[in-house]
């Protein structure tokens, strides 16, 4: 006798790797990793790496939406770009770069994290980017 479930092929957890690393213009020197910005001792990039993190549930759910309404198999990779300001808001928040080929994902992406808040920004605007891979895993 079958049992409901038979045969039917298990299908893989979806959750997206996140790749968490602030990246500075060409340009410009780096900073070494959750360092306060330089000449700015107030702004701490570590509480926008936490605030970004928090976020990530928001952004599960936009990949979640869009394997189940545009492709099984989307997958690549969103970068933000923002700039922080003065005041601790975000400013100019945009997918800079999308591999995934989802305009609407990229778009979630942004809209779920362009109302983040740090504690004490910058003393003038700074411009991070914010790098998340999206995969499959399983």
């Amino acid at each position: 006798a079958r049992r409901p479930g038979d045969g039917l092929a298990r299908q893989p957890e979806v959750r997206p790797i996140r790749e968490v690393e602030v990246v500075r213009p060409a340009n410009a020197p780096r900073p070494i990793f959750g360092t306060p910005e330089p000449g700015d001792p107030d702004f701490q990039v570590a509480e926008l790496i936490q605030r970004l993190r928090g976020r990530m549930p928001a952004v599960q759910r936009c990949y979640d939406h869009a394997l189940t309404h545009e492709s099984p198999t989307l997958a690549g990779r969103v970068t933000l770009s923002m700039q922080v300001m003065p005041p601790g808001h975000l400013a100019g928040v945009r997918a800079a770069d999308n591999s995934t080929g989802s305009e609407a994902l990229g778009a979630c992406i942004v809209r779920a994290v362009q109302t983040l808040r740090v504690t004490r920004g910058p003393e003038r605007p700074v411009t991070r980017d914010f790098p998340i891979v999206l995969a499959r895993q399983g």
